[in-house]
């Protein structure tokens, strides 16, 4: 019978062997790959436990891709506190692809049409990310905006919000209706980087109040967010439809003159 100690070393040697084994993976916010461990079992686990739960927000994925990108990091100079949502689609992706399967598809009219995951993963590679690369600055009565696109880190931080206020929600069109109001508004929250508040007259000579949104959690967010002008928060959707149309590009495809989307969810790791 195997002791405790010839198992240990078992288990330290398959580890060692599993960080052997890396992933790169394209960072569009860094125009790199970056190498990561690959899946465990146990992480797959937790995806497909989490898809089995997933309620209508379908928050479950972002809630629980972070820790995994933690733990499989093999490069710890790079800061996944900076990483964004557009990365998470581009490491959700290679995942599906090298460690489950990169066979993928949709059904129309009870007809399977195959999706080759591997090509999603080169298009990545070849995107414009020029429109959401760097923050922008929204000026409105006093106030300077800085947005950029939500990093993963905020991005978990307020579907966990979410998820926590609606966990017990019923799949009702009514309740869907309810939480609509929520839901834009955290959307919004995600966006906001820092806030200067400028003297009256924009007085050189006065340095300007600045708020830094990245120590927030999630109610300090929602909270400050109440305080910002509406001619802000209207004007950030272009922004936001800028991340919505790199999304499309990733994850859009055409079949039969119909335009059909992966949905990156838990599910997606079935």
């Amino acid at each position: 019978m195997t002791t405790d100690d010839q198992f240990q070393k078992v288990l330290n040697d398959l580890k060692t062997k599993n960080a052997e084994r890396v992933l790169s993976i394209w960072i569009p916010s860094l125009s790199k790959g970056v190498n990561f461990k690959h899946l465990t079992l146990n992480q797959q686990k937790s995806l497909l436990t989490s898809s089995i739960r997933e309620n209508l927000l379908k928050l479950d994925f972002s809630r629980n891709i972070l820790s995994i990108i933690a733990e499989n990091i093999a490069e710890p100079e790079v800061d996944i506190n900076k990483l964004n949502v557009i990365d998470m689609i581009s490491i959700g992706i290679a995942y599906r692809a090298a460690d489950i399967s990169s066979d993928y598809g949709f059904y129309i009219d009870d007809v399977l049409h195959p999706i080759d995951l591997n090509e999603i993963c080169k298009k990545i590679r070849t995107i414009d990310y020029k429109k959401v690369s760097t923050p922008e600055i929204i000026t409105s009565d006093g106030f300077h905006v800085s947005i950029q696109v939500p990093t993963i880190k905020v991005d978990k931080q307020m579907n966990d919000h979410l998820h926590d206020k609606y966990k017990d929600l019923s799949d009702d069109t009514d309740s869907i209706k309810n939480i609509l109001p929520d839901v834009y508004i955290c959307e919004a929250a995600k966006y906001i980087n820092s806030i200067d508040i400028v003297s009256q007259d924009d007085d050189p000579e006065t340095p300007p109040i600045t708020i830094d949104f990245s120590n927030f959690n999630a109610v300090q967010r929602l909270e400050a967010l109440d305080q910002i002008p509406l001619t802000v928060l209207n004007r950030l959707v272009s922004v936001s439809d800028n991340v919505q149309k790199i999304e499309s590009l990733i994850l859009d495809n055409i079949i039969n003159g119909e335009t059909v989307s992966i949905e990156l969810n838990s599910a997606f790791f079935t």
